[in-house]
């Protein structure tokens, strides 16, 4: 799985489907659904199932790559977009791709996440509700994911290798493990 958010070149889709049983059963999808397929309806492939989108950031290139197409998606299904942005104060002070030298405390980095979150709603052509949430990021967007019974996460991947991914761990990762619906991930460009 890991491999496959890392170095595939399409959209990845991570969807979950109930089994007779009752257990979830992970597919994976680097494309969309084509029509002729069994079971696949051209007319009403996906359009149904997306109605409520979660757009995460973190407010990096990657993220603003991911916006285009979480907005793109909502335009097209006409569904709900929702902005989420997760304040991790366990690493507020830690230099990263997202943080700014001038934010003084976790307080400061607190406001200026919920400031930009707000600006970048507005950014968009359609009414976005905004979600400011505080914990791990990954724990916290499955569970907004969970709240809000959404159909799709989109979120961008940062493309980490080797001993940085493993420091740092995978956000997107876990998401598309642990998320209750569909997630789309979005690589950097150029990687």
């Amino acid at each position: 799985f890991e491999r496959l958010l890392l170095f595939c070149t399409l959209y990845v889709i991570v969807y979950k489907l109930s089994t007779r049983n009752g257990e979830i059963e992970q597919r994976y999808s680097t494309s969309w659904p084509i029509s002729g397929a069994p079971g696949i309806n051209k007319e009403n492939t996906m359009k149904a199932s997306i109605k409520k989108i979660i757009f995460a950031t973190d407010f990096s290139d990657t993220s603003r790559d991911a916006s285009y197409h979480a907005l793109l998606l909502a335009q097209t299904f006409k569904a709900e977009l929702k902005a989420l942005h997760v304040f991790d104060p366990s690493a507020w002070n830690v230099p990263s791709l997202t943080t700014d030298a001038s934010v003084g405390g976790p307080e400061e980095a607190r406001q200026r996440g919920k400031d930009i979150l707000e600006e970048l709603a507005k950014s968009f052509d359609l009414e976005v509700e905004t979600i400011f949430a505080e914990g791990d990021p990954g724990h916290e967007i499955v569970r907004v994911a969970e709240e809000l019974n959404a159909d799709l996460v989109v979120l961008g991947t940062h493309g980490l290798t080797g001993l940085k991914r493993i420091a740092i761990g995978s956000v997107a990762e876990f998401v598309g493990r642990h998320a209750p619906c569909a997630v789309l991930t979005i690589r950097p460009k150029g990687k």
